[in-house]
């Protein structure tokens, strides 16, 4: 990574932090998330809705690949489409799924 693309990430997340207090949210949640040990139960509304949370490392990868890489994005075909969830990740996906 050059100088210059590290210098443009860094000034886009303070530009952030300073106008956006969703933004600001997210990275307080994921900061405290991040330090709790694993297999220590908590809530977190992370994305939006309150959730009980087992494993937060397991629910922090999950979280990593689903909303910010967007893994899971789709364009359907029709207007409502008819997602099964096997339930593998605690129904992540149709929580997924229904937000974006």
């Amino acid at each position: 990574m050059s100088y210059a693309s590290a210098f443009r990430r860094v000034a886009s997340d303070v530009a952030l932090r300073i106008t956006d207090s969703g933004y600001r949210h997210r990275q307080a949640e994921l900061a405290r998330l991040r330090s709790l040990p694993r297999y220590q139960p908590t809530l977190s509304n992370l994305i939006g809705i309150p959730l009980e949370i087992v494993d937060v490392h397991s629910f922090l990868a999950m979280y990593h690949e689903m909303y910010e890489q967007q893994a899971y994005r789709f364009q359907a075909k029709t207007e409502v489409p008819f997602i099964i969830d096997g339930g593998g990740m605690d129904n992540q996906l149709c929580i997924y799924a229904f937000r974006v």
